[in-house]
């Protein structure tokens, strides 16, 4: 009986009309977006190993009711902070006089860690995108204010924030050889910022979400393809319409 309540509820996958079962992702991955409500999330889900399609249990409930929705949180940030011996206002003098070195690294690294598309094209996908996705929807300027009032209040500013722990970590040598060693980043936690749909806000400005996109690919000859390939690709809220 079990079984059969279970091959009832679940869903076909949107693709082929397979039968799609209850996974983790091991074997294939465990991060994913939701086919039908498009939220980005983790785990345990409706799977289609064919056609890899997902259902998360808020769209399709699960047939065990102890199985819910997992958002993966990105809570994740690059802090500096003012080293030992010096004033928290001396940091700062010598922080802002290398701040344009900090602001080109953050969109660069960025797109070497976010794939999307467009992250290869110059000039394609603007610096207000990159900025967005570290953590700073109003761009380098809300980045600049963040620093000066961190450094006043607490003696530390965040370089990016609302990542994962892999694209925090990505920052670390970069800012290193960026400011010759000037500076020392660090990953921490930081339960203030979430820019993933574990958020009870999303979507929020600086939020993680995924849309679906058309792109036109070259063939050999240099001609434009015309049948178009669909694909997911990642985007951030950089200002919400009230």
């Amino acid at each position: 009986a079990d079984g059969a309540s279970a091959e009832k509820a679940a869903p076909c996958c949107p693709d082929q009309g397979h039968h799609m079962v209850m996974s983790e992702g091991g074997g294939h991955y465990r991060d994913y977006i939701c086919n039908e409500c498009k939220i980005s999330a983790n785990g345990s889900r409706w799977f289609c190993a064919l056609c890899k399609s997902d259902y998360c249990y808020s769209c399709h409930p699960a047939s065990n009711p102890k199985l819910k929705m997992q958002p993966t949180p990105k809570t994740w940030a690059v802090a500096v902070m003012c080293p030992q011996g010096l004033e928290s206002h001396e940091f700062l003098g010598m922080v802002m006089g290398i701040a344009p070195l900090i602001q080109a690294v953050v969109p660069k690294v960025m797109a070497s860690t976010i794939p999307h598309p467009e992250a290869r094209q110059p000039g394609v996908t603007s610096d207000r995108f990159w900025w967005g996705l570290a953590g700073w929807p109003e761009g380098r300027s809300m980045f600049l204010r963040n620093l000066e009032s961190g450094m006043t209040n607490s003696g530390q500013f965040l370089i990016a924030r609302g990542l994962s722990q892999a694209e925090a970590r990505a920052f670390l040598g970069p800012i290193t050889e960026a400011t010759s060693g000037q500076l020392e980043a660090a990953i921490v936690k930081d339960a203030a910022w979430d820019s993933s749909s574990a958020n009870p806000a999303w979507p929020k400005a600086g939020s993680r979400v995924f849309c679906h996109l058309q792109v036109h690919t070259k063939s050999l000859t240099g001609h434009v393809v015309t049948e178009p390939i669909w694909l997911w690709a990642q985007g951030v809220v950089v200002r919400r319409e009230q």
